[in-house]
């Protein structure tokens, strides 16, 4: 294991390339539920979902702790980078706006007010579960 600590590059590029390809499975597989998962509003969920987890697991994992590059690296580049949209998200208020235009925005407005409260929310959570330094 030390190896893998030592091995900056390599082991970023490993844990970031795992990590992304869990989260986007993850993805895949919500999208892939009856009824809901076609829905635009599911990037939504997706994206809400990882802003929350992506603060949270900064603020559980202290900069200290031996091995939190490589687990900041996994969850928050690999698995959250994954599991969460930007380009979807960009393509569905693109088709929503030809559509409704007014629904693009609200679209808009709400997925990012809840994504800011979810990192918020994800902060705080986080600093009261804090990894032992």
């Amino acid at each position: 294991m030390k190896y893998l600590k030592d091995s900056t590059l390599l082991t970023s590029c490993l844990v970031v390339f795992f990590g992304g390809s869990l989260g986007s499975l993850f993805r895949l597989l919500i999208t892939e539920i009856p009824h809901i998962g076609s829905s635009p509003w599911v990037i939504v969920v997706i994206n809400v979902l990882g802003s929350f987890f992506l603060a949270y697991i900064g603020a559980v994992i202290p900069d200290s702790y031996d091995y939190s590059l490589i687990l900041k690296n996994f969850i928050g580049t690999g698995i959250m980078g994954g599991f969460t949209t930007f380009s979807t998200f960009i393509l569905q208020i693109n088709q929503l706006g030809r559509e409704n235009f007014l629904i693009s925005i609200i679209y808009t407005l709400i997925s990012f007010i809840l994504a800011y409260i979810a990192v918020v929310f994800g902060k705080n959570v986080g600093k009261n579960r804090r990894l032992n330094q």
